[in-house]
C-alpha cells in the first residue's frame, strides 16, 4: 500500500491508496490512522515518507497523552523514533532530524518519569544530551565563523545541553556546560541558576517534568526549574 500525507485537519489527515482512510478529528483519527500507518520497512526508507510517517506516529502519541492513555502514548513515540532514526543516520548531519529525535526522545523520558520508570528515563536523557550536545557544537561552530566569537545562540544551546545532562545525572557535564554559558552571557540570570543547580551535585538532577508532551516544533526550556525532585 501507497500511503501519501497531506495537509492537517484537527489532529491530521491521512489518505491512502488504493483504499482511503480519512483522520479528521482528534478522537476518531487514532484508531483509523494506526490502522492506515505503513509497517514495512520499504515504505520507510523513502525520505520523506520515513519524515511523515513519523510525524503522524508523534500526532497519535500526542491525542493518546492528552487522553490519559500513556502506555499507547509511550509506544506511538517508541515507534515514531524508531522511524526517524533509521532516516537520520542515512543524515547524521541533518539538524532538523536530529532536533525531530531530540523531541521525541525527551516525550519518551518524560512519559517513563510520569510512569515510575526512572531508570529508563535517565538512559533516555542521555540520549537527549548526546544529540544536544552535537547540535550545541554545531551552533558555536556556525557563530564563530559569522561572528568570530560565540554568542547568545551558542550560550543558549549550551544551557539546553547542561539541563539534559542534569536531567541524566551527569552533574560534570552540567557543570561544564552551565559554566562555559555564564562565560559568554554572564548577564543571564537563568545561567546563573542553571549553574547553581549543577553545583549542587546529582541528588537534586530529576527536575520537575512536563505533564504534557513537547509540543511539535518546540523545544524544550534550558531554564531549569527551582523546584527539583530528588529522584527515587
Amino acid at each position: 500500500m501507497i500511503v501519501r500525507f497531506v495537509a492537517c485537519v484537527g489532529l491530521f489527515t491521512l489518505v491512502a491508496t488504493p483504499a482511503k482512510a480519512w483522520c479528521s478529528g482528534p478522537i476518531e483519527a487514532i484508531g483509523a490512522c494506526k490502522a492506515g500507518l505503513p509497517e514495512d520497512i520499504e515504505e520507510r526508507d523513502n525520505p520523506d515518507r520515513s519524515r511523515d510517517l513519523s510525524l503522524s506516529q508523534e500526532k497519535i502519541g500526542t491525542e493518546q497523552w492528552a487522553n490519559g492513555d500513556l502506555a499507547g502514548a509511550l509506544q506511538s513515540f517508541k515507534k515514531a523514533f524508531a522511524v526517524l532514526d533509521s532516516r537520520a543516520r542515512s543524515d547524521p548531519e541533518n539538524t532538523e532530524l536530529q532536533r525531530g529525535l531530540s523531541r521525541i526522545l525527551n516525550n519518551i523520558a518524560s512519559l517513563q518519569i510520569v510512569t515510575g520508570n526512572r531508570e529508563e528515563a535517565r538512559a533516555t536523557y542521555n540520549q537527549v544530551f548526546a544529540i544536544e550536545e552535537k547540535l550545541a557544537g554545531a551552533i558555536e561552530k556556525a557563530e564563530v565563523k559569522s561572528y568570530g566569537m560565540a554568542g547568545r545562540a551558542t550560550a543558549s544551546a549550551f544551557g539546553n545541553v547542561a539541563w539534559y545532562a542534569l536531567l541524566a545525572r551527569n552533574s560534570a557535564k552540567a557543570l561544564s556546560f552551565a559554566s562555559q554559558a555564564l562565560a559568554i552571557t554572564p548577564d543571564e540570570p537563568w545561567v546563573r541558576i542553571n549553574l547553581a543547580h549543577a553545583l549542587q551535585r546529582p541528588k537534586r538532577s530529576m527536575c520537575k517534568l512536563p505533564q504534557s508532551p513537547t509540543s511539535l516544533g518546540g523545544r524544550s526550556s534550558s531554564k531549569i526549574s527551582a523546584n527539583c525532585a530528588r529522584p527515587a
